[in-house]
């Protein structure tokens, strides 16, 4: 079993992915059979994507994808607008979404916000997975409010949440595997690659062999979750690139199996 559990549905006209070519349906089955997956798991960015728009696609292939709700946790001024807890618990009982995903980065808000912890702290009571985007480059936050470290406060207050740091934690990837070591409920997810590294980070010696590190210290502990971020360019070689890594590093087969989707089966309680 191979699932990806970092994918994109970019089929609304809001979608940040519009600068891709466009999408259909079909083709999201159609690149998980090209890439050898059996199932992903389907993350929107609200309000970029729509909630209805990811329930709808798992409805139509139950069997090939499971989908997050993604709420937006300080922003709720509208008339019509409920409170984030409400929106969750609704689209986790009624619409049966079956995690979370927030964007610090693109929706603007620091994971210091108390309304951040309400809403982790429903997600929590519900019994469902967070994941939240690892990448804090290109924020328009003060550095001190995308500080992402604060997530282990958030690990350690909802110790029973599981917390899914996408992009292997992006900037903070050696802090995050610290973390991930420290708290049994914090996992990162490998949508990110050789090539972004490259060009984010050429020329920073802390940042050599990042990747391998990671994997090499977090793969015995079960802490890692294959993702691709497809539509992004990287989906179409990520998937080879892990596969030769795990064979450079010799990973034991559970620790792939575990990396490929036991985790986030366990995770999922598929």
């Amino acid at each position: 079993m191979r699932i990806d559990a970092h994918v994109h549905a970019c089929l609304d006209e809001t979608s940040l992915f519009h600068r891709y070519p466009k999408r259909e349906e079909a083709d999201i089955i159609q690149y998980l059979d090209q890439n050898d997956m059996d199932m992903a798991v389907m993350a929107p960015i609200a309000p970029y994507d729509r909630n209805s728009t990811v329930q709808n696609l798992c409805r139509k292939f139950p069997d090939r994808l499971i989908g997050y709700c993604s709420i937006h946790p300080t922003f709720f001024h509208l008339v019509n607008e409920t409170a984030p807890q409400i929106q969750l618990r609704r689209l986790v009982i009624i619409e049966k979404f079956r995690g979370l995903k927030i964007h610090p980065r693109l929706q603007q808000f620091s994971l210091k916000d108390p309304r951040v912890y309400g809403l982790l702290y429903e997600a929590a009571k519900l019994n469902i997975p967070v994941l939240i985007d690892g990448v804090t480059h290109g924020s328009f936050l003060p550095i001190l409010e995308t500080d992402l470290r604060e997530i282990d406060a958030l690990a350690s207050i909802f110790y029973d949440l599981p917390i899914i740091v996408a992009h292997l934690g992006g900037e903070y990837l050696y802090d995050m595997v610290d973390i991930c070591r420290q708290r049994s409920n914090v996992f990162l997810d490998l949508s990110w690659i050789h090539e972004f590294e490259q060009k984010q980070y050429q020329g920073r010696p802390d940042r050599q062999n990042a990747i391998e590190y990671a994997i090499k210290t977090l793969a015995p502990y079960y802490k890692l979750i294959y993702g691709s971020d497809y539509p992004e360019d990287s989906a179409w070689t990520i998937k080879d690139f892990y596969e030769n890594l795990f064979d450079k590093l010799q990973l034991p087969e559970e620790q792939r199996n575990a990396i490929w989707s036991g985790t986030i089966m366990t995770i999922l309680q598929l």
